[in-house]
């Protein structure tokens, strides 16, 4: 008896947080959220590569990416993290605020509704770098994927050097659990009948 009342509130507590989780899903773009994609970044040109993470939180309309790229950045060595931030609009885009940054210059970012990133960076303090160039697609959720130009100053050579970022969704142990949860609630469930 003892057990059939234990297996009983599991299978609802269970059930419980298999709906929250659901309804947690079902949430607007525009409440809470914080996602880490974690990949690599790999500068087809030169042969080089290093890690990328990419931390994005919302909340209500602010948005804010960390972006921390490891290994040797413009061959001159590993940047620190920066944040841009920017606000999520009425039609799911999201405009980011331009930022200057010591190693990258003056950076500017957008994504469309549909997740398409279009970014560049201008005045970089690197005087070989000219400019950088960013396009590629964020799928909220679930991945990260952009192609870079980085254009070198005439004065050096000109010409360019092309590579790629690629990132996935780390998820959080307490998404993890709850997905847990919710599936033991269904193995019970179906168990009982």
């Amino acid at each position: 008896m003892k057990r059939f009342i234990v297996g009983r509130l599991f299978a609802r507590t269970a059930s419980a947080a298999l709906l929250a989780a659901a309804l947690v899903c079902l949430l607007p773009a525009a409440a809470a959220r914080a996602d880490l994609y974690v990949g690599t970044w790999t500068n087809n040109t030169f042969a080089s590569s290093g890690p990328i993470s990419f931390d994005y939180s919302v909340v209500g309309t602010a948005v804010t990416f960390v972006l921390d790229v490891g290994g040797s950045a413009f061959g001159i060595g590993d940047p620190p993290p920066f944040a841009m931030t920017g606000t999520m609009n009425p039609n799911g885009s999201i405009t980011m605020n331009p930022l200057s940054d010591p190693m990258f210059g003056d950076l500017t970012a957008s994504i469309s509704p549909t997740g398409a990133i279009t970014g560049s960076g201008t005045n970089i303090p690197d005087p070989r770098i000219e400019s950088l160039t960013v396009t590629g697609q964020f799928n909220i959720g679930v991945d990260i994927h952009a192609d870079y130009v980085v254009t070198f100053s005439p004065a050096f050579g000109g010409g360019t050097a092309e590579g790629d970022m690629d990132a996935t969704l780390i998820p959080e142990p307490a998404t993890m659990a709850l997905v847990g949860l919710g599936l033991a609630g269904l193995v019970v469930r179906k168990r009982r009948k």
